[in-house]
């Protein structure tokens, strides 16, 4: 399912971070983060070791999308030096042999992660689950959850949007 809009994956990824990986959801998260010369990664994820620049395209990953991305690693490498840097594109599954021989000769581990397939693009692709300790987002079609294993899953359509419009 392609989205309407770059932004609905955008607010998929602020609101349930750990779509991207376990590991975002315990990270500091920036969206929409500006750099001095005023461009704009959509996202950084960070801790004491690392630093993950997340670059959102709704359309297929393309190479123009990696430099977009490489820029923004290099700009983190002049503020952060000390720590690790990686890349994540986030778009439509690609062909272009041009853009996978750019992320092999890259310096920076970048990886990608695909719309539909590991990000949900839209609210109605997720579902809630109903365990007050748990509360986090699955795929639709999961009959139970993947982080605390309940087959419960919220049901009130309101409730949803409130969680994913905040």
């Amino acid at each position: 399912m392609r989205p309407k809009h770059e932004f609905d994956v955008h607010a998929i990824i602020k609101c349930y971070p750990y779509f991207l990986g376990e590991e975002f959801a315990s990270m500091r998260l920036v969206h929409e983060r500006i750099y001095p010369d005023r461009t704009r990664a959509d996202f950084t994820f960070s801790n004491k070791q690392k630093v993950v620049v997340v670059e959102v395209k709704k359309d297929a990953i393309d190479i123009t999308m990696l430099i977009q991305l490489i820029d923004y690693l290099d700009k983190e490498k002049l503020q952060n030096p000390q720590k690790n840097l990686e890349g994540l594109l986030v778009g439509l599954p690609s062909n272009d042999l041009e853009l996978k021989k750019g992320i092999s000769e890259s310096q920076y581990c970048i990886s990608e992660k695909f719309i539909s397939i590991d990000v949900p693009s839209d609210v109605r692709q997720i579902k809630i689950c109903a365990e007050i300790n748990c509360r986090k987002a699955n795929w639709q079609y999961k009959t139970f959850c993947d982080y605390c294993g309940s087959q419960q899953f919220i049901e009130d359509p309101f409730i949803f949007q409130k969680h994913v419009r905040s």
